[in-house]
């Protein structure tokens, strides 16, 4: 679960009878009482969108971009072709091309 290696990252403590649900909102607690500003995630190229377990890792970081009131900047290797810009996950985020 990528909200737990959030926490993890972030030394929160992972009970055994926390919920899919409380693990994510602890981390947004943490970040927003923080002040972050900035959430870096690199190796984003190792998302498999059609698999489970890619689209449910995906699903977590749009959830958590969306509740932490930061920027999220995503970097990873040859995105432009990879499968994470494909079907309706991969729509929703589409690259800005720098050169205009």
């Amino acid at each position: 679960m990528l909200a737990g290696e959030f926490a993890r990252f972030l030394g929160i403590p992972l009970e055994h009878r926390m919920s899919q649900v409380q693990v994510p909102n602890a981390v947004c607690d943490l970040l927003g009482k923080l002040g972050t500003t900035l959430v870096l995630v690199d190796e984003i190229h190792n998302l498999d969108l059609p698999t489970r377990n890619g689209a449910e890792a995906y699903d977590q970081l749009n959830y958590l971009s969306e509740r932490i009131a930061a920027t999220f900047v995503l970097a990873g290797l040859d995105v432009e072709t990879s499968s994470l810009f494909q079907g309706i996950r991969g729509q929703q985020h589409m690259l800005d091309d720098p050169a205009g």
